[in-house]
């Protein structure tokens, strides 16, 4: 009697731990099913450019590779004309500049003396009768204008004229080989004033100027 009545309860615990194991398999076999439900709605979300397309996968990338190379031409044709732009626009700017930039002015012969000096030293060599030198001191244009029967007229003029004195004398302008000058003169016999514009012409090689012409200003 004491035997058959402890049976049953060494049973219990066995059964329990059967029913345990099958609730954890029932739950990992749920866990797994509820996993493949998660990935299946995963891909359902992801969008595949080919397959949208209705390419395969090596022509899709074959487009975009085409795609990439138009990409970088219209890009290269861009920078292209961006730098024609530049060009041009620095081309007129150095046009515009070039424009507004003044003309040089050149100093007359640097190593020259001065014009006006110059017509001083003629009268005095006139008043000390060195005719030659005085007419080397003019050029051809002023002999033929003025004495187109040459030295020999000059001679004849100047020998029977009155000495003429410098008073003053100054330079009007100037560049690299011509300058006018003007001079305040007195004719020493009348005591006479008055006043000669001449156009100077300069000669590097003598290192002189030569009288081109006179006009009488008064």
């Amino acid at each position: 009697m004491v035997n058959s009545a402890k049976q049953p309860k060494s049973l219990e615990p066995g059964r329990s731990a059967l029913g345990r194991r099958l609730a954890e398999a029932r739950d990992r076999q749920e866990s797994q099913l509820r996993s493949a439900a998660r990935g299946a709605s995963r891909s359902a979300r992801s969008w595949d450019p080919a397959l949208a397309a209705g390419l395969s996968p090596g022509l899709m990338m074959v487009a975009l590779v085409v795609s990439g190379v138009g990409v970088a031409l219209l890009l290269f044709s861009g920078v292209q004309a961006a730098r024609s732009a530049e060009n041009a626009q620095a081309a007129g700017s150095a046009e515009s500049e070039a424009a507004f930039v003044q003309p040089k002015v050149e100093v007359a012969a640097p190593n020259a003396p001065n014009p006006a000096r110059a017509i001083e030293d003629y009268y005095v060599l006139l008043r000390q009768s060195m005719y030659d030198v005085a007419w080397s001191r003019t050029t051809s244009e002023f002999q033929q204008e003025n004495y187109p029967a040459g030295y020999p007229a000059y001679v004849q003029a100047w020998s029977g004229m009155a000495e003429l004195e410098v008073l003053s004398s100054g330079v009007t302008w100037q560049d690299e080989t011509e300058a006018s000058v003007w001079a305040e003169l007195r004719d020493t016999a009348t005591d006479h004033l008055f006043k000669n514009a001449y156009r100077m012409r300069y000669n590097p090689d003598s290192g002189l100027w030569s009288i081109i012409s006179i006009t009488t200003v008064w």
